[in-house]
């Protein structure tokens, strides 16, 4: 099911978690790797046609389609998958906080290799989420190998991995509890402590302060303003301002063009996996801790329309939830709710992924035809 890029770039799957084993009568390791009961292994994997790399697994038993994702400290799993007296505090990027249950589990594998001695987090996987995938593979599984990464197969194996066309190796390391991390160069500039995040659907994030202080460093292209509340795993967070620079960089010596660079308050370092798909093969070797980069691929141009607005699906309503500041956006304000959009009901659709699918139609128009719940309709500019 193809699933709209622009709402998943929202949700950016930030797993900023920390752990505390709570009410259980022995300490645990949470962030302990997985035991590969394979000797030696080297397998191929196919990648699902989706949004972001979602591999097949089996879990005690039951097949389940999980998203790898370096930005998660643990495996991630549906809230009714067991049951457990383990719980835990998890806190997510807007720094909405839930208890959850720990589970360990007996079999997880991927193809013929198995991996014992793993702990899962069970907590309600947000519904987006659950129209791509039904849970994430985390770095407690992901440290344990060696893995090439490509657009439609992953390489997992112990053994040593090598690319075909290498332009670029980094060290990286596990900090802010077990999520991967390295220091790069970006126009010069030194950004320490950056997350490489498999599991956001965006190309880089930076704090505003990079762009108050060095300014002058970015080549930008074209830019907006824009509010948005994003989602975390725990939900959706506060409302929050974003400067969205789309710029030709330099990224460790490797000229990049057309990056989109997301410059929020109180955003983390973290380059994302529209960003890592850019190069045709990139390599983590986990045995000498090094993130290696593969050719670039065709760079493309990209197009300068812009939605204005972006709406969700809640309680059967299109709610605003993000909207370019622009004279034209003045009209509409992030919450208000319609009941009509384009002639489309907001409770015509039987599923929420039915609603995101629908909803990247909208990119088609250029205007929207509005209907609120008191029944007033008008009509609105669409594009920037």
């Amino acid at each position: 099911m193809e699933i709209p890029k622009k709402f998943m770039r929202k949700i950016g799957l930030i797993f900023f978690i920390i752990a505390i084993a709570a009410g259980c009568a022995k300490r645990i390791d949470l962030l302990k790797t997985g035991t590969i009961k394979n000797r030696n292994y080297c397998d191929t994997i196919s990648i699902a046609k989706n949004k972001f790399i979602v591999l097949p697994t089996k879990v005690d038993g039951i097949d389940r389609n999980l998203i790898f994702d370096t930005g998660a400290d643990f495996v991630i799993l549906p809230k009714d998958s067991a049951k457990s007296n383990i719980k835990i505090e998890l806190k997510d990027s807007n720094n909405k906080k839930i208890i959850a249950s720990v589970n360990k589990l007996n079999k997880f594998y991927f193809s013929k290799i198995g991996i014992s001695d793993l702990y899962a987090i069970n907590m309600d996987i947000p519904k987006p989420l659950l129209c791509f995938a039904s849970g994430i593979i985390g770095n407690n599984v992901i440290k344990a190998s060696n893995w090439i990464i490509e657009d439609n197969k992953i390489i997992i194996t112990n053994k040593k991995v090598f690319l075909k066309e290498k332009k670029l190796d980094l060290k990286f390391y596990y900090f802010d509890s077990n999520r991967l991390h390295s220091n790069i160069l970006l126009n010069g500039i030194w950004i320490d402590t950056c997350l490489i995040d498999y599991g956001g659907e965006f190309d880089i994030m930076l704090p505003i302060s990079y762009f108050d202080k060095y300014q002058n460093n970015f080549q930008i292209n074209f830019s907006d303003y824009q509010m948005s509340s994003s989602w975390g795993v725990n939900g959706k967070g506060p409302i929050d301002s974003v400067l969205n620079a789309n710029c030709n960089i330099n990224f460790n010596g490797i000229k990049i063009d057309s990056v989109n660079i997301s410059f929020r308050k109180k955003s983390e370092k973290r380059i994302g996996l529209v960003f890592l798909k850019r190069f045709r093969q990139v390599a983590i070797n986990s045995k000498n801790s090094t993130i290696s980069f593969g050719a670039l691929k065709e760079q493309k141009q990209v197009t300068r329309k812009r939605l204005i607005y972006n709406f969700d699906l809640i309680d059967s309503c299109f709610v605003i939830d993000s909207r370019i500041i622009t004279n034209d956006s003045m009209l509409l304000f992030l919450g208000d709710k319609f009941t009509m959009v384009n002639n489309k009901k907001a409770n015509s659709f039987n599923l929420y992924c039915d609603f995101l699918n629908w909803k990247d139609s909208l990119q088609n128009n250029e205007y929207l035809n509005l209907e609120t719940i008191e029944g007033k309709r008008f009509k609105i500019k669409n594009w920037r």
